[in-house]
């Protein structure tokens, strides 16, 4: 896959468990995956319709849960999006902070339940994984 240059590069992680598996986040607010390293004409949209269409900006940051890598976290300026399913499906997983800008998100290697954002707003502490 070839990317429009204004497809910019803002956020890129890579799978904890399998490191064949990259995502990155674009200025589009679009989301890519390759299950072979990165290596060139192997991305994909991350997903049918990527993101839904409540999300707008660019994608700032990915998070991969260390402890379950189908769950994926996207940080973008509607809010906090998440897949269970290794980036197949998305559904915002951000609320009381849907109205502000996500910066950055971190969730716990130990606990997974714990999943924290840093936004426009100030820190907000999940303790569902990220559900509120």
């Amino acid at each position: 896959m070839n990317f429009s240059t204004s497809d910019s590069l803002i956020a890129i992680t890579f799978d904890p468990i399998n490191t064949n598996i990259v995502y990155f986040g674009g200025g589009a607010g679009s989301i890519f995956k390759s299950t072979t390293g990165g290596s060139s004409g192997s991305w994909t949209y991350a997903g049918p319709g990527v993101l839904p269409t409540t999300a707008s900006g660019p994608v700032r940051m990915l998070v991969i849960d260390s402890s379950n890598s189908q769950n994926v976290y996207a940080a973008t300026a509607t809010g906090i999006f998440a897949s269970s399913n290794g980036s197949l499906n998305w559904s915002q997983k951000s609320s009381g902070i849907s109205l502000l800008h996500v910066y950055s998100i971190c969730v716990n290697p130990n606990n997974p339940a714990l999943v924290y954002a840093g936004t426009e707003g100030g820190l907000f502490k999940s303790t569902n994984g990220g559900v509120s």
